[in-house]
């Protein structure tokens, strides 16, 4: 099948997941570096501040470069498909509910917030799993 015949919905989840293959290899350093100072501000409550920099310069340290790419094939299964779910539901309940003209800024936040949830849902087991394996190793800064 051409990609210019296929379906509306289908080309909006084929667009999505290209975004989320981007978004992860470009934002999963971040997102570790975040998920890395939640668990020590949750396993160590009252320790000395510890800021985003030193954890960045931690895991540069004890697991060099590519350690900031830790959790990554997690985070591809969750937001390659996540991230294309999101976009087809977004553009099937436009489709549905909308199809004279388009949502206004309540109606376009509502069908945000509708696919959204829907994505969140679908994808929740495999979050727990990136968060498990961004985690994984002990960060003792």
């Amino acid at each position: 099948m051409e990609f210019s015949l296929a379906h509306p919905a289908v080309k909006a989840f084929m667009c999505g997941s290209l975004s989320g293959t981007c978004s992860t290899l470009l934002f999963q350093p971040l997102d570790l570096v975040k998920t890395r100072l939640q668990t020590l501000h949750g396993v160590q409550p009252g320790s000395a501040r510890v800021g985003m920099v030193t954890v960045f310069v931690s895991v540069l340290r004890t697991e060099k470069l590519l350690g900031l790419w830790r959790g990554v094939s997690p985070s591809f299964v969750r937001c390659i498909p996540g991230v294309g779910i999101y976009f087809s539901t977004y553009f099937t309940l436009k489709q549905r509910f909308f199809a004279d003209g388009a949502p206004g800024p309540l109606q376009a936040v509502l069908l945000g917030a509708g696919a959204r949830c829907v994505a969140g849902v679908c994808m929740l087991p495999v979050t727990v799993i990136k968060t498990r394996f961004e985690v994984c190793v002990c960060v003792c800064v």
